[in-house]
């Protein structure tokens, strides 16, 4: 009953006020347009299927949030232009204007929220080593000494840093300018682990020749909250897409979309990421915060 008492109260605060007319939405009312970014290898939040627009459980988010912006700024139509992005190039596209809205796998940093605006968080997302089965590295204690990916533009180099500085260890870093090149590396024996968040690099394990010859560490380095991401500044787009998610959360509906991408067959319809539902999203949708997480 007091989450319940939480949320409503979260959303009258996010829902307060008219739609002002800050330059984004500006924008998108002159052009009748909004322009989405999005990762291309973020499954199961925002990834390719072939040709055709994206899929994913952050793009059903922005598709709700752009029929919001549509209703609200009383336009009879609202293109979508989907803008895939890398994840070492996805803030500064968003900061320099390129997209009107990120919708993949961003995790929230008080360094990143310098450069842009993050919506209320969601997703908790726990972040884990990889490694090969039989190598000897099978608790996190075995990894001091040892080579690990980091992939460019995303939170696991600092995730790494912070592991190394609180433990003493000195770990061999591997650059990969994108997580296929990262997990190709581990493939391929070039390197010993790999450093990244558990549920989009699940997919990549399942997927492979021989996916037996892969395991998480059961430790988790740090739980992470994720969020949209838009231009700073423009706080009536972040009033929007922060109501719409707090209404999605509210009704169930972002419950709903969670057990399709994240407890269902995807892709093909053989690929079952199978996260149930944890304490931290019940949270997470229960009390809908802006707030980044916080290192274990």
């Amino acid at each position: 009953m007091k989450l319940k008492s939480a949320l409503l109260l979260s959303l009258c605060m996010l829902s307060g006020g008219a739609l002002a007319n800050d330059a984004v939405l500006e924008k998108i009312r002159e052009h009748k347009q909004m322009v989405i970014g999005y990762p291309a290898e973020a499954l199961p939040f925002s990834y390719q299927t072939g040709v055709g627009e994206p899929v994913g459980y952050s793009i059903d988010l922005c598709r709700r949030i752009a029929s919001d912006v549509k209703k609200n700024l009383k336009l009879d139509e609202l293109a979508l232009v989907f803008k895939p992005l890398s994840f070492k190039d996805r803030i500064s596209a968003v900061s320099s204007g390129a997209v009107d809205l990120e919708c993949g796998s961003t995790t929230h940093t008080l360094e990143r929220q310098k450069l842009v605006d993050f919506s209320v968080s969601t997703f908790a997302a726990s972040i884990k080593v990889v490694s090969r089965v039989g190598e000897k590295l099978d608790t996190l204690k075995d990894l001091n000494g040892r080579s690990v990916v980091i992939v460019d533009g995303t939170t696991v180099g600092d995730v790494v840093s912070e592991l190394e500085k609180r433990e003493g260890w000195n770990l061999k870093k591997v650059h990969a300018t994108n997580l296929a090149e990262g997990f190709k590396l581990l493939v391929d024996n070039q390197a010993d682990s790999l450093v990244f968040d558990e549920v989009v690099v699940a997919p990549l394990m399942a997927s492979a020749a021989e996916p037996a010859r892969y395991q998480f560490l059961k430790d988790v380095l740090v739980v992470e909250h994720l969020g949209l991401i838009m231009p700073k500044n423009n706080p009536a787009l972040k009033r929007s897409v922060d109501t719409t998610l707090a209404n999605l959360m509210a009704t169930g509906e972002a419950r709903k979309l969670y057990a399709k991408w994240f407890e269902s067959p995807i892709v093909t319809k053989t690929l079952n990421v199978n996260v149930p539902f944890s304490a931290q999203m019940e949270q997470m949708f229960s009390a809908p915060s802006d707030q980044p997480g916080q290192v274990l």
